[in-house]
């Protein structure tokens, strides 16, 4: 086969792989608003009441579900990973609220924890896939 011919081929392959990959993160992105929606108002479109005790958060689908929750102080967030991939939610900024600026992977079925005991709003997202964020309201 003539090099050309290669080339072309190489180059079509990479707007193949190319394009998957942005539908794929464009579905997430639509996938995640709508998340954030319904965690942060009620069926009539009210805010929602802040939980506690212990919110379960669950990584699947290469998302955080529900993205966006709120908590009253000292109620324990426990991720829970559902994918085939590693995930950890880590803070985003020096922000934390003592959320970890660094998490190991988790594999699937694993969890990680922690309880909020600042008030504040802090957002987090997944070391190897920086797209994948979410926050956490912490109120009083």
């Amino acid at each position: 086969m003539k090099k050309t011919a290669w080339l072309w081929i190489g180059l079509v392959a990479l707007l193949v792989i190319g394009g998957a990959l942005v539908w794929m993160l464009l579905s997430n992105k639509s996938t995640t608003m709508n998340m954030d929606h319904s965690a942060t108002e009620n069926s009539n479109g009210a805010p929602a009441e802040a939980q506690s005790g212990t919110v379960d958060v669950a990584i699947k689908d290469m998302a955080f579900s529900p993205a966006t929750i709120k908590v009253k102080k000292g109620t324990k967030v426990v991720w829970t990973n559902q994918d085939a991939v590693g995930h950890n939610a880590v803070a985003d900024s020096a922000q934390t609220g003592g959320l970890p600026t660094e998490a190991t992977l988790l594999q699937k079925g694993k969890t990680q924890a922690f309880t909020f005991d600042t008030v504040g709003t802090f957002s987090y997202h997944c070391t190897p896939h920086p797209f994948m964020h979410g926050s956490v309201e912490v109120v009083e």
